[in-house]
């Protein structure tokens, strides 16, 4: 399973997936994914850099949102 990136669109609230942009060493965050079937898990992790890239997202023909990173999702490879 590898990691990516969640953002949300602040102007329709879609949220997009960016398997190209972790973030982050994927080792540190492998402990929150380690069992599906425990309840949340809460942790604190070491300060990471949040990338000097702006994702934006094109919600309709007259209107382009602008997105925030929000998190971390595990898939397939």
């Amino acid at each position: 399973m590898k990691k990516c990136a969640l953002y949300r669109c602040k102007q329709c609230f879609a949220t997009i997936a960016d398997e190209s942009d972790v973030r982050i060493d994927k080792d540190i965050v492998d402990w929150m994914f380690e069992n599906e079937m425990e309840e949340s898990k809460i942790g604190f992790i070491a300060k990471f850099k949040i990338s000097d890239k702006v994702l934006i997202h094109r919600c309709a023909n007259n209107t382009v949102g602008l997105c925030e990173f929000i998190g971390w999702k595990e898939i397939e490879e």
